[in-house]
């Protein structure tokens, strides 16, 4: 376990996502990154790795508060779609799920949305376990967030309709990393 594991710095994970936001990907690295917190490259790079893994980390930080964004109980399905649906977009629409969006592209996963999956168990959950459904409904959202066109009723009639009896034909273990 590195030091940097120990304890969660918020301000680094947000810089990363502000820098990434203010230069675009192809400009932002630990560099900029440790002179907008004012920390020494070498700080940075014992804590969290090359730049790359400063990406990986800030990606799964990103991915662990989206997901608490897909609970929602008490509600009825519908409600309970209208009610995640507008808080994930609206995150990703902002400057720092920009960023993420953006960020995902330096990412070396073949499988990046199966890898995501695994860390959004309360999205997977919503849509009943079923691997094939969780999967669009990611992609979709991710393509809602980069696009004006409302895709709210497509991802609806993808993962709305889809039920608790789709319960057992998925498993996040069936998913690399889940």
């Amino acid at each position: 376990m590195r030091f940097g594991d120990m304890f969660i710095d918020v301000r680094v994970e947000r810089t990363v996502l502000e820098v990434i936001h203010r230069v675009g990907i192809e400009g932002a690295d630990t560099d900029a990154v440790a002179a907008e917190l004012g920390r020494a490259r070498s700080s940075l790079y014992r804590q969290y790795g090359p730049w790359l893994s400063l990406l990986e980390y800030t990606h799964g930080r990103v991915l662990e508060s989206l997901n608490v964004r897909f609970i929602t109980l008490h509600l009825q399905r519908r409600a309970q779609f209208e009610h995640w649906w507008s808080e994930v977009l609206e995150f990703l629409r902002m400057p720092y799920g920009k960023a993420f969006r953006a960020l995902r592209c330096r990412l070396r996963n073949e499988d990046l949305e199966l890898h995501e999956l695994a860390q959004l168990p309360a999205l997977f959950a919503w849509v009943g376990s079923d691997v094939a459904i969780a999967r669009a409904t990611w992609s979709l959202i991710l393509s809602a967030a980069g696009c004006q066109e409302d895709m709210r009723e497509i991802v609806w009639s993808v993962a709305g309709t889809a039920t608790r009896d789709n319960e057992g034909r998925g498993d996040l273990a069936q998913i690399p990393g889940g």
